[in-house]
């Protein structure tokens, strides 16, 4: 059985039909419109989503004392991201 030619019926991958449908959108037909995501991608970065923390200073930039951890008063925070962006802070006070 010859899978392009099933039953008498003309067999096409879906990504060929949608690359006919890319090509008649480039020549200004409206095929695109009548698909059901209008050929919309959402493509996610590799590494999973990127949150930018405003401000943020690196860790190598604290003074040596607070890595001796001697001294009251310092304290840390650090920010947790789960699943979907949901999160918090977690606080550290070394008294």
């Amino acid at each position: 059985m010859d899978r392009q030619n099933y039953k008498g019926l003309v067999w096409f991958p879906h990504e060929r039909i949608y690359q006919l449908i890319r090509v008649d959108k480039a020549a200004g037909g409206d095929l695109w419109k009548h698909t059901r995501h209008k050929l919309k991608h959402r493509r996610s970065p590799p590494s999973g989503k990127q949150i930018s923390i405003k401000n943020q200073t690196s860790i190598e930039l604290r003074p040596a004392v607070v890595d001796k951890k001697e001294r009251c008063g310092d304290w840390g925070i650090d920010t947790i991201i789960g699943k979907e962006g949901k999160g918090g802070y977690s606080h550290l006070d070394r008294t």
